[in-house]
């Protein structure tokens, strides 16, 4: 469950959303201990959400997404 609280964590929520990974998010002027209660109840109930979730995990690790950054961050700074 994303609860976005600063930041670009809506964004993100919205996109794991989007993906197939999650619910949408709940934004945290509207979340109650029910709301939260049932989001969670539906995203257990959800056969496939665990498996998109899993997928998209697979897909962030394998971008390599430090080691890629500090090369690029490397190659654009002069040494």
């Amino acid at each position: 469950m994303v609860v976005p609280l600063f930041a670009d964590q809506s964004f993100w929520g919205e996109r794991l959303h989007q993906a197939g990974g999650g619910l949408p998010p709940i934004p945290r002027r509207a979340l109650t201990s029910e709301g939260l209660a049932q989001a969670i109840d539906e995203a257990l109930q959800d056969p496939g959400m665990a498996e998109r979730a899993a997928r998209l995990g697979e897909r962030v690790r394998a971008e390599q997404g430090l080691s890629t950054t500090v090369r690029l961050l490397e190659a654009a700074i002069p040494g």
